[in-house]
């Protein structure tokens, strides 16, 4: 949004509130002066008015130093806001907005009221047994390396045709990673469970956990794999370790 400045100026309120059609406010500024040019409220050039007939315009007369990266960072910042806004309403129709999860294909995009809509999936049934088939496995005390270690050797293909590894089981509960704490098993969309930023001096990206009242979920009963009772089980065993190892002496393994 680009916004010129003729000029300004200072008045009393009791003025302000006295004024009707036909008054006139003094800016100081005269006609050869000089205006200013803002992007959404960021000061970025300088200029003239420009006059021609019935129109009238801005000539740019100078570009202000370090605004053109300015202007860049403004503008992917605004196309950020409005990714993150189209990626909400997605979920909010139950669709998934970011990438695929182990044991769901993606479904084409389809055309609603001549705009292409993505974010459908669909249970993947071999994946989703072999999904079952972990969680089975580890509520009955068989722990994610054994587990990984199983489907290496038979020449199951992890997510995304690699190798199964402990951490893409166990991933990190936090943050809802890895296939034991991926709520879209028991039918539950959750996103925006992280909120990304970049390290200026690094250029590294960085991952935040977001607040509770900023998640987003969303219920998605035709993409439920495991059934409540051994989500319950694979929950109870993750909290029955976590507190072993939170108990266990210091100094031992």
């Amino acid at each position: 949004e680009l916004t010129v400045v003729l000029g300004s100026t200072q008045m009393p309120i009791y003025k302000l509130l006295r004024m009707g059609r036909g008054a006139i406010i003094e800016l100081n500024a005269s006609e050869t002066d000089e205006v200013q040019i803002l992007a959404n409220n960021h000061p970025f050039a300088k200029g003239h008015v420009v006059v021609s007939g019935t129109r009238i315009s801005v000539e740019i007369t100078e570009m202000l130093i370090g605004m053109k990266g300015t202007m860049n960072q403004i503008l992917l910042r605004d196309i950020g806001i409005k990714t993150h806004r189209g990626q909400k309403g997605r979920v909010r129709a139950g669709k998934l907005a970011g990438g695929n999860a182990y044991g769901y294909d993606v479904l084409p995009g389809v055309t609603v009221n001549g705009k292409s809509e993505h974010g459908d999936r669909a249970i993947n049934r071999a994946e989703a047994e072999v999904v079952r088939r972990i969680f089975r496995d580890y509520a009955q005390g068989t722990s994610a390396g054994k587990i990984a270690e199983a489907l290496n050797l038979e020449g199951v293909p992890g997510p995304r045709g690699g190798w199964w590894g402990t951490s893409t089981i166990l991933g990190n509960r936090e943050r809802g990673t890895g296939i034991l704490d991926n709520e879209l098993y028991v039918g539950r969309l959750v996103w925006n469970r992280l909120h990304f930023s970049k390290d200026p001096d690094t250029g590294k990206r960085n991952s935040r956990l977001n607040p509770e009242d900023r998640l987003n979920a969303v219920d998605v009963p035709h993409l439920r794999i495991i059934d409540d009772a051994l989500w319950d089980a694979v929950k109870a065993r993750q909290g029955e370790l976590a507190f072993s190892t939170r108990s266990r002496p210091e100094g031992n393994p």
